[in-house]
């Protein structure tokens, strides 16, 4: 799928968007293709991955989190299972692809669900 060039201004009107800095999610977007990117003055700037209405974007220069919560520890961690889900052998790659797959939705929820309790107290 070819990426489309896009305005960072266009991609924040989305409802959720979950940044995250420049290969600190490589395993986990691995399963995952970009929808579009931005450039700026000094070239690329970020992708974007748009994953069940949820918009991850990434790169060196990033749109922040939007309605979404997580720490660098807790996208390390799943980064690590992602990277231990490609690295089993055992199972078919459509059976590692659906893991990844499964695991990221869940990080996107689990970031939603923070940023709500987050805004309760």
């Amino acid at each position: 799928m070819k990426k489309i060039k896009t305005s960072k201004k266009d991609m924040k009107d989305n409802l959720y968007i979950v940044g995250i800095g420049y290969c600190n999610a490589q395993q986990l977007l691995k399963a995952f293709d970009p929808i579009a990117y931005s450039a700026g003055r000094d070239g690329w700037a970020c992708d974007y991955y748009n994953v069940d209405d949820v918009i991850i974007s990434t790169g060196y220069s990033y749109i922040d989190s939007k309605r979404t919560k997580h720490t660098y520890k807790q996208l390390k961690a799943v980064e690590l299972k992602a990277d231990a889900i490609w690295s089993d052998y055992s199972l078919t790659y459509k059976q590692r692809l659906s893991k990844v797959k499964r695991l990221m939705k869940k990080f996107l929820n689990d970031s939603i669900k923070r940023y709500k309790e987050s805004k309760e107290v």
